[in-house]
């Protein structure tokens, strides 16, 4: 087993993903993807020990995402992640351009690595794109290492820097200029108006359980 720098609660399973910066992936996971216990930003992708901000070459802005596999899966979950991502930009993510901000989802596994190429797969047939458009890596999970604790729940902490960096980043811009206003709203409703229900892990369907931190979109300085 991959030894991360964060413990995940007996019984609850992660995924790690790059979806540019930290803070916006974090919120967009805590906020409107069913069963997400936490979203911890982090490093992951590089071969160094111990990156930090300041000194992270060669990893990537993660999420470690922690969940219950009761309540979602590690399918699901992805959908969400590809939602929250220009999967045509390769050398970053909106504003943030540069290999920290590449796009990416990681993988552990076989299984794993399977229901990612499915996942990307059924996308790329419901919007009739190219698989040589996409620029997301699919990867062999590495070690994740926790970012530095004022960079862990900021849009909560900080919520009015944060609007005013999403904002200026042009990401809600440019997500629903990739996926289509519809497309785009049913993957950040508080509400899972689309999605009523979601998969768990052992192919169930449950009621969908979101925003598990109880914060408004107001605080979270959403625009």
């Amino acid at each position: 087993a991959i030894a991360d720098d964060y413990t995940v609660t007996p019984g609850h399973k992660s995924l790690v993903v790059a979806m540019g910066c930290f803070w916006c992936a974090e919120e967009a996971f805590e906020h409107y993807a069913p069963g997400v216990v936490e979203a911890v930003s982090g490093y992951s992708g590089g071969t160094s020990s111990n990156p930090t901000y300041r000194n992270h070459a060669g990893h990537m802005e993660v999420v470690l995402v922690e969940y219950d596999p009761a309540k979602t899966s590690y399918q699901v979950l992805l959908n969400y992640a590809w939602r929250n991502m220009d999967p045509f930009d390769g050398t970053g993510q909106f504003c943030d351009k540069g290999s920290s901000y590449h796009p990416a989802i990681f993988y552990d596994g076989e299984e794993e690595h399977s229901i990612a190429l499915s996942v990307l797969d059924k996308i790329l047939e419901e919007h009739s794109w190219s698989a040589v458009q996409i620029e997301v890596s699919l990867l062999e999970r590495t070690t994740f290492w926790k970012a530095e604790d004022y960079h862990q729940n900021y849009y909560i902490k900080k919520s009015d820097s944060y609007a005013y960096y999403k904002e200026r980043c042009g990401r809600v811009d440019r997500l629903i200029q990739v996926w289509g206003d519809k497309e785009y709203h049913c993957y950040h409703d508080l509400d899972s108006a689309c999605f009523p229900t979601a998969t768990n892990a052992s192919g169930v369907e449950v009621e969908s359980e979101v925003n598990v931190k109880g914060v408004p979109v107001t605080e979270a300085g959403l625009l």
